[in-house]
């Protein structure tokens, strides 16, 4: 009975088909055309710099947008598949997202934080072989999440003891402050610590926090982690501050993109971790509100 094979299994049968919604002509060819596509190997592999948009019928998240291209920064291999903490067992087996390789890292728009990294499963995404046919504004759109990317991966200026701020537009954090100065105490080598979250859909999973900076906070003087890409040396004034110091540092001003309202909807903290217990205490104090990127359609 469980599996239909007892009782009135004729009528459950009828039930079930009766239950289905009605699928139309064009939505089997959608359907047929998205399979298609979906085990279509890329043209050209994917590599790092590459600018990729959804395939037609195969956008399953928020972000990026449809036809918003996005820059490729991060290839897994193997790929990483899809777990959730919260779900076990069955439930995790009946989710769309069981089992779904993530093996894309995209930079994307996110007006708050400049821009974010997320992953997916590259089958979704196909190369923009020419960015001019998208338009002029969807191209400054690239050239501006260029040389921010450009300006977050450029080589690190600064040693531990160091004074440092936030570069312009990367902050991701409650603290510190936007040009407010903290101190380097430990850079780790790239890659030795990464954030505790665990759900891969989500902002800042995988994301560096190789460094731990001591930030003066209302609750004291504390140690806090973060991405060291996203700092720079403080300017020789900034980083001479001190409580009688009547000078302000200057203050980073995030412009307004059209992700801007999508911002309430952020709900989980930072990510994956390969460190110790205190590394994720002191980070997940001072953690952003990533958005998770569930499915929107």
């Amino acid at each position: 009975k469980m599996f239909g094979l007892g009782g009135n299994s004729a009528g459950n049968a009828k039930k079930e088909r009766q239950s289905l919604p009605a699928q139309s002509s064009k939505q089997r060819r959608q359907l047929r055309d998205a399979t298609r596509a979906m085990v279509a190997p890329p043209t050209v592999p994917f590599a790092k710099g590459q600018w990729v948009v959804w395939k037609k019928h195969l956008k399953n998240t928020r972000f990026p947008k449809a036809n918003r291209p996005a820059l490729v920064v991060d290839i897994l291999n193997p790929p990483l598949r899809w777990q959730d903490p919260k779900l076990s067992g069955q439930k995790v087996e009946a989710s769309y997202k069981f089992r779904v390789p993530v093996d894309l890292g995209l930079a994307v728009r996110f007006s708050e934080h400049g821009f974010v990294v997320l992953y997916f499963d590259s089958r979704r995404f196909e190369q923009v072989t020419d960015l001019a046919s998208l338009g002029v504004k969807e191209q400054q759109k690239c050239t501006d999440l260029e040389q921010l990317y450009a300006s977050y991966a450029a080589p690190l200026d600064y040693v531990v003891g160091d004074m440092v701020v936030w570069k312009p537009r990367l902050k991701n954090a409650r603290w510190p402050d936007a040009g407010m100065p903290s101190g380097v105490v430990t850079l780790n080598p790239p890659g030795t610590v990464l954030s505790a979250e665990p759900n891969i859909y989500c902002t800042g999973y995988r994301e560096s926090r190789d460094l731990a900076l001591l930030i003066s906070v209302s609750e004291g003087i504390g140690i806090y982690h973060f991405d060291p890409h996203r700092f720079c040396k403080a300017p020789a004034r900034a980083g001479a501050l001190t409580s009688g110091d009547t000078t302000t540092a200057p203050t980073v001003t995030t412009p307004t993109d059209d992700n801007s309202n999508n911002n309430n909807n952020n709900t989980t903290t930072n990510n994956n971790d390969t460190s110790n217990s205190n590394n994720n205490n002191n980070n997940n104090t001072n953690s952003t509100t990533p958005t998770t990127m569930d499915q929107s359609n």
